[in-house]
């Protein structure tokens, strides 16, 4: 018996030992990821990630980061996966993508109700002040549209620092899809009929969320991931067809 225990312990050492670590790094954007009052990463896009990593042998931690810290660490350190994020031309060599991960959203422009401005276009919004995420792909988006920081454009490290600046007035519009300004607002105790939506952001790319994976990532990292979304995607096709 003691030699059958032994054999199950050296046999389960050898397998931790040679199962590779991946950090999972993400931001908070309710309610496809962030932390719940437990100060666990929860939401819909993570039980997706978490559904996907189950299928595999990997070592696997989660962290919560501004955006900006969670793509940095994603683009310069290898074994890093990133959700929820956009495929878009300047980021697709950057990664190994998983798409989607999560349906598509759409993003709107937003302002306070009792605002008196009015704009249709991301033309006209060049003369206001914006405030987005510091390196979403917001700010790609519309410093290719040709806004300029600290003249139109406003960085935050996170979206309820932007609301928090559009209630107290020091920028006249934000970027969100409808469903994460409703949860930050409850968040904050605002009133979602407080704001309104001038208009839809059409960015031209698609609006699949994504897991991605540091392109020199390791190769057993890379496959168990392709093979575990590839039979997550298999899974969900069952499940909506059942």
């Amino acid at each position: 018996m003691k030699l059958i225990w032994l054999m199950l312990i050296t046999t389960f050492y050898s397998v931790s030992l040679s199962a590779e670590n991946l950090e999972v790094v993400t931001e908070n954007w309710p309610p496809f990821n962030y932390h719940n009052e437990q100060h666990v990463i929860v939401g819909a896009a993570t039980n997706n990630v978490r559904e996907v990593l189950a299928l595999t042998s990997l070592n696997y931690q989660f962290n919560l980061y501004p955006w900006a810290r969670s793509f940095k660490i994603a683009k310069s350190k290898k074994n890093v996966l990133i959700y929820s994020i956009l495929k878009t031309v300047d980021r697709e060599p950057l990664f190994h993508w998983f798409c989607p991960i999560n349906p598509k959203v759409k993003t709107y422009v937003f302002q306070l109700n009792n605002s008196h401005i009015k704009v249709n276009s991301i033309e006209q919004l060049k003369s206001y002040r914006v405030g987005i995420t510091r390196d979403g792909n917001n700010q790609q988006f519309l410093v290719k549209k040709g806004f300029v920081e600290g003249k139109n454009l406003y960085l935050a490290n996170n979206e309820i620092n932007n609301i928090n600046k559009l209630f107290s007035g020091n920028i006249d519009f934000i970027i969100q899809t409808k469903e994460s300004l409703a949860f930050r607002l409850d968040t904050l105790g605002k009133e979602l009929t407080k704001v309104k939506a001038a208009f839809e952001l059409n960015e031209d790319e698609s609006n699949n969320l994504c897991m991605a994976l540091n392109i020199n990532s390791s190769e057993e990292v890379k496959t168990q991931l392709s093979n575990a979304f590839n039979q997550w995607e298999i899974n969900q096709k069952l499940i909506i067809n059942y």
